[in-house]
């Protein structure tokens, strides 16, 4: 009998390095704040390709520009804001974590976060700053 293969193509958790494989694109989107007034908010879509020991994964993560993940991610990139620039094969690191839908737990979602430029050194569990001569 052949097996079908598995319909999972949820990027796995860890760490990456991202190429970014075209221009974003700033959309508006509805949101209700916390008191249920109706707003409309700007996110930018990011389609990624994510290449770690895992393999390499497409990903489409949407940032809304009041998340602090949106100014992580134009310092890793260098955008100077008002500027019009091209980031169409930049690279940058981050981490891939699942959430639960808000909504709906039953949904699980990657997550982009703890970007960082390239150059960024990554966390470790050393904190031993002391270096013995």
């Amino acid at each position: 009998m052949k097996w079908p293969e598995s319909e999972n193509k949820r990027i796995p958790e860890g760490f990456y390095r991202f190429r970014i494989n075209r221009e974003p694109e700033f959309r508006k989107f509805p949101y209700s704040d916390k008191q249920g007034n109706k707003k409309e908010g700007t996110k930018i879509v990011l389609y990624i390709k994510g290449l770690n020991d895992k393999g390499e994964f497409s990903h489409v993560e949407g940032i809304p520009v009041w998340d602090p993940r949106y100014e992580e991610l134009c310092q890793a990139l260098g955008v100077e804001h008002g500027k019009d620039i091209e980031v169409s094969g930049m690279t940058f690191d981050g981490y891939i974590k699942h959430e639960a839908d808000k909504n709906d737990p039953s949904k699980i979602y990657p997550r982009l976060y703890g970007i960082q430029a390239n150059d960024a050194p990554i966390a470790s569990a050393n904190t031993d700053d002391d270096v013995p001569f």
